[in-house]
């Protein structure tokens, strides 16, 4: 994307985005590659989106959430701050690495791509629900969108993220940040050494 459409990569900086790094590819899964060439592909897409944005990305997700056991640390070495592929807790976790701390930000149960073959307005209520279940649980919670854009970019679907986006602004004690602004609070907060 950064490389075929750079202009729309940096109005979406430009206009306030985060933009994180996806890998090279969706068809790279890290889990299959060697550590090279998992070091090669993180430098790659990193190079690519500084050059694109003038900015160095902070956050890495993989293709389908499919890291290997070398990415944590590859990610750390390569001066990431925060990774999107875990989903097996339910706040943020500081991760140690030879290289320093990395935050798990993990990803949702629940995405455009996976939820909406019961339609636009199920993705809806599912995120509405899920939101109120958090505000209404003791404790701090997280509470994660994900859209795409080839899914939930289309005109109808778009809708329903505006709107679950607005519940979101509507309700109380609701801090809505960006995933480096949330690894940057997790380091302060939960310690920034390993």
């Amino acid at each position: 994307m950064a490389e075929r459409h750079p202009g729309t990569v940096l109005a979406a900086h430009e206009a306030g985005h985060e933009i994180a790094a996806h890998s090279w590819a969706q068809d790279v899964v890290p889990a299959l590659l060697d550590v090279d060439a998992e070091r090669a592909d993180i430098r790659r897409c990193t190079d690519v989106l500084r050059r694109v944005t003038g900015v160095r990305p902070t956050g890495w997700m993989s293709p389908r959430a499919t890291g290997s056991r070398h990415t944590v640390g590859l990610l750390a070495e390569a001066g990431y701050r925060w990774t999107g592929d875990h989903g097996d807790h339910d706040l943020p976790q500081v991760l140690p690495t030879a290289h320093g701390p990395l935050v798990s930000l993990m990803h949702s149960d629940h995405s455009d791509v996976r939820d909406t073959a019961a339609g636009p307005y199920a993705y809806r209520d599912l995120h509405r629900e899920l939101l109120d279940q958090l505000l209404a649980a003791p404790g701090p919670g997280v509470f994660h969108l994900t859209v795409h854009a080839h899914v939930g970019g289309r005109p109808l679907l778009a809708g329903m993220v505006g709107q679950i986006l607005d519940h979101l602004r509507d309700s109380d004690d609701v801090w809505v940040a960006t995933h480096a602004q949330a690894a940057e609070h997790v380091l302060t907060h939960q310690g920034n050494t390993p």
